[in-house]
């Protein structure tokens, strides 16, 4: 009970700050953190199909189970950070640093470099390998649109990608945002029968307040994160996802 109070009075009274808007998956640049603060992350994607022959049946693809990630982003100064989550999928366990700057005007850049390990099987084991990628954003239409671009590179499967996203303001906190990643190393040499990946997309709206965020998306995949979203989607049917972030401040 104890226990419970505290928690309950962490989640009220700290982290009354607002901090950078986030994206589905990909990582956009922070800026102007304080130092010794952190973010932590709950990301939902469902593994059923949205809108199905009758969706009231599955409550559009929820009661299929989901693909979860949990992650923590420490901001040890204003512009460097460090990272560690864990995703459901393929056991997927990642930790990494980050490096956050203003250049000129109001584009901003992020460089990153971690390290992820998955387990997808326990006759294949546990793999890992080295991931890295580099953002950039800014801001035009006086605030009101934010371009985003971000080259990855993932050393698990050896491939490297873009993502491209676009986030429109419709009010100082509720924004329209959407994300795409093309397949760039697609292996159009497959046997016969072989179902290619299609490019990764998603879209969908942000809501914040002080010190949290709410995205609610759809899309066409339900991978978590830059390194899954290069590894594409095995159809287009639409599925349903959420993310909740949270700021803390100690």
């Amino acid at each position: 009970m104890r226990l419970g109070v505290w928690i309950v009075a962490l989640l009220v009274s700290t982290g009354a700050v607002a901090f950078e808007m986030a994206f589905p998956n990909m990582v956009v640049p922070y800026l102007g953190m304080d130092e010794k603060s952190f973010e932590l992350s709950l990301c939902h994607r469902f593994y059923g199909r949205a809108f199905e022959d009758e969706p009231f049946d599955t409550f559009f693809g929820m009661d299929a189970g989901a693909n979860v990630a949990v992650g923590m982003r420490y901001f040890y100064s204003p512009q460097f950070d460090f990272e560690l989550g864990h995703t459901r999928a393929g056991k997927q366990l990642r930790a990494g640093a980050g490096w956050n700057e203003a250049l000129s005007g109001s584009l901003r850049s992020r460089v990153f470099a971690g390290y992820v390990s998955e387990e997808w099987s326990e006759e294949d084991g546990r793999h890992g390998g080295l991931v890295a990628g580099v953002t950039l954003s800014g801001y035009t239409l006086g605030g009101r649109a934010r371009p985003v671009f971000s080259y990855f590179y993932d050393g698990i499967d050896e491939r490297h990608g873009i993502g491209v996203g676009i986030e429109m303001a419709a009010s100082p906190t509720v924004s329209l945002l959407g994300e795409y990643f093309p397949i760039l190393d697609r292996d159009d040499e497959e046997p016969e029968g072989t179902v290619l990946p299609e490019d990764a997309w998603d879209a969908g709206i942000r809501l914040a307040t002080p010190g949290h965020q709410f995205l609610f998306i759809v899309g066409n995949g339900h991978g978590i994160g830059s390194t899954d979203q290069l590894r594409g989607t095995m159809d287009n049917d639409l599925y349903l996802g959420f993310s909740i972030r949270r700021l803390f401040s100690v």
